[in-house]
């Protein structure tokens, strides 16, 4: 059995409705009287926003800490020692942020600075 894949696409109508079909290999024809059809399900409407919205702000609730938490929590990461994968990761983080400043510079006596 072979997968097949798909991929969703949406176009609008004359009265602009959003129209979302799943797309196989080969291309849709175009609808007489509809927009081309592009892939994705396109911008979400105000209703589904707010949707989303709401389940994002029950979803991310932070819990408040007092100042004894906050203090107790630090205390309990002190002393703790970083495992080498950890280490490895900060020199790399560390080697490409300072990479990335030599090359600025170096662009910037050479009168070529690149922003980006």
């Amino acid at each position: 059995m072979t997968q097949t894949t798909k991929t969703r696409v949406h176009c609008y109508n004359e009265h602009n409705v959003k129209i979302i079909k799943l797309q196989r290999a080969e291309p849709l024809q175009q609808l007489p009287n509809h927009t081309p059809w592009q892939t994705g399900t396109g911008p979400h409407s105000p209703a589904a926003r707010a949707n989303i919205k709401a389940a994002l702000r029950n979803t991310l609730k932070g819990v408040p800490k007092t100042e004894e938490q906050k203090r107790k929590m630090s205390l309990a990461k002190l002393g703790k020692p970083k495992t080498a994968q950890h280490k490895a990761n900060m020199s790399a983080a560390h080697r490409k942020r300072l990479d990335k400043i030599k090359d600025e510079k170096a662009n910037k006596v050479r009168g070529t600075e690149v922003k980006g």
